[in-house]
C-alpha cells in the first residue's frame, strides 16, 4: 500500500499495523517509501523509547492527555528529537487539551504539525470567552495570560451538555 501511495506524496501513513507492536511498525517502516506515524495510544516515554529504538516511526503522535501532561509530552518530544523523529501530537479532547498540546509543542524544535478539529472552534471560543486560539491560514497564536491562557466556563458547559448515564448494568443498584 505504501508503494502505491508514494507517488501522491502523503505526509505520512498512520499506524499501518498495531501501535502496540513496535517490532511490526519497525518492519513496515524499514520498507515504506512513505513516512510512518504512530503513538496516539502510547502512554509512557518508555513505550515511545521502544518504538524509537525499533525505528517504528518517522513521526510520533503523543497525546498530552494520554502521555502524562505537558511536562511528559515535552520529554517524549525531546527524546524523539535525538532520533531525528518529528512530532505531530494527537489531540481531540477539547479546548484545554488543545491549548496544553500547543503550548508544549511551542518550544520543541521537532514539532511538525498539531492535529486540530476545527469543527468545534466556535463552541470552544464561546466556552473560553473568546480566548481559544482559532487557526487562520494553518497557524495559531498562543493564548496570552496565566496558565494556559484560557479558562473554560464549566457552568455553561454543564448546562449545555449535562452528564447522562447512558448505561446502568442490571446487576448494580441505582
Amino acid at each position: 500500500m505504501a508503494e502505491a501511495l508514494a507517488p501522491y506524496k502523503p505526509l505520512w501513513i498512520e499506524e499501518p499495523t498495531l501501535r502496540e507492536s513496535p517490532r511490526g511498525l519497525g518492519d513496515v517502516a524499514a520498507r515504506s517509501p512513505v513516512p510512518i506515524a504512530t503513538g496516539e495510544g502510547l502512554f509512557t516515554r518508555h513505550e515511545f523509547q521502544e518504538l524509537l529504538d525499533r525505528k517504528g516511526a518517522s513521526i510520533i503522535q503523543p497525546d498530552v492527555m494520554h502521555a502524562g501532561g505537558i511536562t511528559e509530552i515535552r520529554k517524549v518530544a525531546n527524546l524523539a528529537e535525538t532520533y531525528g523523529v518529528e512530532v505531530a501530537p494527537h489531540q481531540c479532547s477539547g479546548p484545554i487539551g488543545h491549548v496544553a498540546s500547543v503550548n508544549a509543542m511551542s518550544v520543541c524544535r521537532n514539532f511538525l504539525v498539531q492535529e486540530w478539529e476545527s469543527a468545534d472552534d466556535d463552541l470552544y471560543l464561546e466556552l473560553t470567552e473568546g480566548k481559544y486560539p482559532v487557526q487562520k491560514g494553518g497557524t495559531i497564536a498562543l493564548p496570552e495570560g496565566p496558565g494556559l491562557g484560557i479558562s473554560v466556563n464549566f457552568t455553561e458547559f454543564k448546562k449545555r451538555y449535562p452528564y447522562k448515564r447512558a448505561y446502568i448494568p442490571a446487576h448494580l443498584p441505582g
